[in-house]
């Protein structure tokens, strides 16, 4: 209780040095005296929790909840989000271990104990607050980007963005990579009424990576499996909607080694031949030849990330 300001300013400052987006926010001296409110309130009300025995109310956490809401509308985004979670949780147990006395196990027991279950349970509804705010103020569009990102990145905070979208998330994805050529840059309104339209009629993640490459993540893992009829409609829809020509490239990976699975389908999207509708899904055993010989040891590689480790494409 006695260290709760210290720390609180303590807090802040990591936050300024550790993320660009609050460094911003905290220059505003108004909104940097509100961040130091809620981290004072946030340790006070913990010890006061602690002392007594008593768990997050609900009235507590509605209160977090606007936190998160609020972060949203100030355009906070959702990396930025989760990172402040993750960087708040990692600086209150290391308050809770700083101030322990002595050799009090069962106190600091105690108090992490605590933290574990109702910083969950803080977290939570901080990013409920978050999501609803985003759901308001973001296209679907742009939400599925987030997604995507964050997918790619491993992060956590994609769990509740796709359980927001609706979207399940799996162990194992089938990757497409779709590249339009010569599609000229667009508006973001109208990139995100295309992906939101294909979106709607399959409810998986997909987004555009730049102005000419569009990228999808199929389940690759039962109950969901996308079977080669399941994922060529899906391109077939995503080409209609575009309405341009396109190479398509497919892998398949574990969703922990995502960006090396999209890199493998974007390799076969290079070489792949160019459809108005797509006809067949190439994966890199058949574009093995137009990869070329000089980069044999690189594609033995890919072919097998590709197979998810099942079969090596054997060369000499």
């Amino acid at each position: 209780m006695r260290r709760a300001d210290a720390n609180a300013r303590a807090e802040l400052e990591a936050y300024e040095r550790e993320l660009p987006e609050y460094r911003v926010r905290a220059g505003d001296p108004r909104s940097r005296a509100e961040m130091l409110d809620y981290a004072v309130w946030f340790r006070r009300h913990t010890v006061e929790l602690v002392r007594e025995s008593r768990r997050l109310s609900e009235e507590d956490l509605s209160f977090i909840g606007d936190i998160g809401r609020k972060r949203a509308e100030e355009g906070l985004s959702t990396g930025a989000a989760q990172q402040v979670l993750a960087l708040h949780a990692t600086l209150m147990l290391r308050e809770i271990n700083e101030v322990a006395e002595g050799d009090d196990l069962e106190e600091l027991l105690r108090l992490t104990a605590w933290f574990g279950e109702q910083g969950a349970r803080g977290s939570g509804r901080y990013l409920d607050g978050y999501l609803a705010a985003q759901r308001l103020r973001l296209s679907v569009g742009k939400r599925l980007r987030d997604l995507v990102d964050l997918l790619l990145a491993g992060d956590l905070a994609a769990a509740g963005v796709a359980r927001d979208l609706g979207v399940c998330l799996h162990d194992h994805y089938f990757v497409v990579v779709m590249v339009f050529p010569g599609r000229p840059p667009g508006r973001a309104d109208d990139t995100d009424d295309l992906v939101e339209s294909a979106f709607k009629l399959h409810a998986v993640p997909i987004a555009w990576r730049g102005p000419e490459e569009l990228l999808a993540l199929l389940p690759a893992c039962a109950p969901q499996e996308t079977t080669a009829d399941d994922a060529l409609l899906v391109v077939r829809d995503i080409a209609e909607a575009v309405a341009g020509s396109c190479r398509v490239g497919v892998a398949t990976g574990p969703a922990g080694r995502l960006p090396e699975t999209v890199a493998v389908a974007r390799q076969v999207a290079e070489v792949a031949p160019v459809q108005r509708i797509p006809r067949a899904l190439p994966g890199i055993e058949d574009v093995f030849v137009e990869i070329g010989v000089g980069r044999v040891p690189e594609v033995d590689q890919c072919f097998a990330t590709s197979r998810g480790g099942w079969r090596t494409a054997r060369t000499s």
